[in-house]
């Protein structure tokens, strides 16, 4: 959809009903790796809260990690797997609507005097993933 991190490219790490523990620990790793590798951009933004966010993913990796040790922490795991998911998807809605309203402020315009056409295109983008993002 685009290059934006939270645009999108997550969906990747949403778990699956038939997901072992262990397809739910590569999850939570890679949506790690997917924070670290837009760090900077996300840092950027007043809304990313980016150390709280890391910190809900490496939490339910650890506990996937105990949970594949220890068979009797397997629904905890799944059920924390799928809560971490539905925080993403919450924090994903707000960053699309945030920039949705911010996309049509003066700021927006003046950042986007170059190109018009530039800023209507992401407000396009915006839009287009609004509706998949609530």
């Amino acid at each position: 959809m685009s290059s934006f991190p939270g645009m999108g490219g997550t969906a990747q790490f949403a778990p699956q009903a038939n997901d072992s523990l262990r397809d739910l620990r590569a999850k939570a790793e890679g949506m790690l790796e997917y924070l670290r590798d837009n760090e900077d951009f996300l840092r950027r933004l007043p809304s990313s809260q980016f150390d709280e966010h890391c910190s809900l993913w490496q939490n339910l990796a650890g506990l996937l990690d105990k949970a594949l040790k220890n068979p009797d922490l397997a629904t905890d795991a799944r059920l924390d797997a799928q809560r971490v998911w539905g925080e993403e998807m919450h924090h994903s809605a707000c960053f699309i609507v945030s920039m949705c309203v911010h996309a049509r402020s003066d700021s927006a315009r003046k950042r986007f005097a170059d190109d018009p056409e530039k800023l209507e295109r992401f407000i396009a983008m915006l839009e287009e993933g609004r509706p998949r993002a609530m």
